[in-house]
Formats: structure tokens, sequence, C-alpha cells
């Protein structure tokens, strides 16, 4: 087999992909010592992450994703009811809007405030 760089590239790729090898590429490996020395990293690196990680499912795992996921479906009919208007929502997130709301809410507190001090000023 062939020694070339474009070959090791290959060959390291798989077995970062954690593929098969075929009999060629085995062979490469033993024969390769940049090739055999990715194969060992890449075989600790998987031993130590065996024995690190737990890859067991926690009990009511698929329960607690289904309730996740309708959850989700709630909210989803919800708003296809027009319960949660998705326009309410973007009329009250444009900017002009806003603008235009807090110049009435001040223009009416005004308006309310000259009403108490024209009532107080009247009465005394």
């Amino acid at each position: 087999m062939q020694h070339s760089e474009d070959l090791c590239v290959l060959i390291q790729e798989s077995i970062a992909w954690g593929r098969q090898l075929s009999d060629d590429a085995q062979e490469h490996v033993v024969q390769c010592s940049n090739c055999n020395e990715i194969a060992l990293q890449f075989t600790s690196l998987d031993s130590l992450v065996e024995e690190a990680v737990d890859t067991s499912v926690p009990a009511n795992f698929a329960n607690k994703v289904m309730a996740t996921i309708k959850g989700f479906d709630e909210v989803e009919s919800l708003e296809a009811k027009g319960r949660v208007s998705i326009l309410a929502g973007r009329i009250y997130g444009f900017r002009p809007f806003q603008y235009a709301a807090a110049g009435v809410a001040i223009f009416l507190g005004v308006v309310n405030l000259s009403q108490v001090l024209l009532s107080l000023l009247s009465a005394g």
C-alpha cells in the first residue's frame, strides 16, 4: 500500500469518525507511525470517555420529553385558536405604536393631574 499524505488524511478521518477500516487501511495504520499515533490517541480517548461519561438514560426520560413536547403543542394550539395573538405581539412591539401609546398615557396623566389641581384650587 502506498504511503501518501492524502491516504493518511483519509485513514485518519475514518479513525476519527469511528468507521470500520478496510484490511489495507489497517495494514497502513500498523506501518505508518502518524496514523498509528492517531489510532492510539482515539482509542485512549474513546476509553476515557466511556469511563468518565455516564451514557445511561435516566428514569422517566421519555415521559419528560413527551411532557415538554406536549407543552409546546398546547402553546401552538392556543395560538391556532386565537387565544394568543401573534398580531397583538407585533403591534405592541412596533416602535411607533409604543411612542404613540406612551404619548397618550402622558397626555391623560397630565389631564388627570390638572383636574385634581383645579378641583383642589376651586374647593379652597
